[in-house]
């Protein structure tokens, strides 16, 4: 929503659960709540979700009830917030800045997936961009 509102200048760009008067969300109800729903993401070849996953096809399990706006997913993506993973129907679960070094926002919780033997392949990659933000620094 920030940058929807701050970068592309869409103040009205709220989420549907806060803000239910506001007249063009950015977050909206799923028309089917997705509880431990299990799905197909396509990875954008060349983006940053594809690489740090290692294949352009994955699944992973949802819980929610909201998700963008269809009618606000091109803007986002022309304005640079890069959708990197749809699902088999077209709609946006994995976003992405791609000149920020990790700034990623998803449809499903990495985490809850992520185990000590097994991470997450996006944990993984948060944990090396942070190891080479800080080397870089040093």
């Amino acid at each position: 929503m920030e940058y929807a509102q701050n970068k592309l200048g869409l103040p009205d760009a709220l989420h549907a659960e806060d803000a239910p008067e506001a007249p063009d969300h950015l977050i909206v109800p799923l028309a089917l709540p997705m509880q431990n729903a299990r799905g197909k993401i396509l990875l954008r070849p060349n983006s940053k979700a594809a690489a740090w996953y290692g294949q352009n096809e994955v699944m992973e399990t949802h819980n929610c009830r909201f998700g963008l706006n269809r009618k606000k997913e091109l803007a986002l993506d022309a304005g640079g917030f890069k959708i990197s993973g749809v699902d088999e129907q077209g709609a946006a679960r994995i976003l992405e800045l791609p000149e920020h070094p990790f700034y990623v926002a998803t449809l499903f919780q990495p985490q809850a997936s992520s185990t000590p033997q097994k991470p997450h392949p996006l944990i993984l990659a948060y944990l090396r961009v942070v190891r080479a933000v800080k080397d870089a620094t040093a």
